[in-house]
């Protein structure tokens, strides 16, 4: 019997406009920021290609498989504690709900158990019909629930 993958948790109600989700990871917070911060380890769990300057004012990029990129601005670095930066979907349409431009925050937060990783984006209220926010809120739910998934996978024992 396959062991169920732990998944990420919604922590707490979030507005209209934000997606909030969290996951424990066993580690202590300077190794879960290597985890957030650098490429490599990015690349391991977030998206196939990272770049990231990390100073306030940096680029961001992250690429997926298929060609989908999100382009982005570093706002705040606290070392591990939090990264914030602004970003949106490169090569898609003005008029196109991938288009709206989010904040993400990324807050390391120690606990018994390791660090808790906790994600907020918000900003989606840019976007132009309510029809299409609310679906960017549940795409970008689902969408950090798989990323946190994987990053938590990482710590998983590989079965046979």
């Amino acid at each position: 019997m396959a062991e169920r993958m732990p998944t990420a948790r919604e922590v707490t109600t979030p507005a209209e406009d934000e997606v909030c989700r969290d996951v424990v990871l066993p580690v202590s917070p300077d190794e879960a920021w290597a985890l957030v911060t650098d490429p490599d380890h990015l690349e391991q769990w977030f998206a196939p290609h990272v770049d990231l300057d990390l100073q306030e004012g940096g680029a961001a990029l992250f690429r997926w498989d298929g060609g989908h990129e999100r382009r982005g601005v570093v706002e705040e670095v606290v070392r591990s504690e939090r990264l914030a930066f602004r970003w949106r979907s490169h090569g898609v349409p003005a008029d196109d709900p991938r288009a709206v431009e989010t904040r993400v925050e990324i807050e390391l937060e120690p606990v018994p158990e390791g660090t808790r990783l906790i994600v907020r984006e918000r900003g989606f209220t840019g976007v132009r019909a309510a029809a299409d926010v609310a679906g960017c809120v549940l795409v970008t739910r689902w969408a950090w629930d798989l990323r946190l998934a994987a990053c938590l996978g990482l710590f998983m024992p590989v079965t046979a």
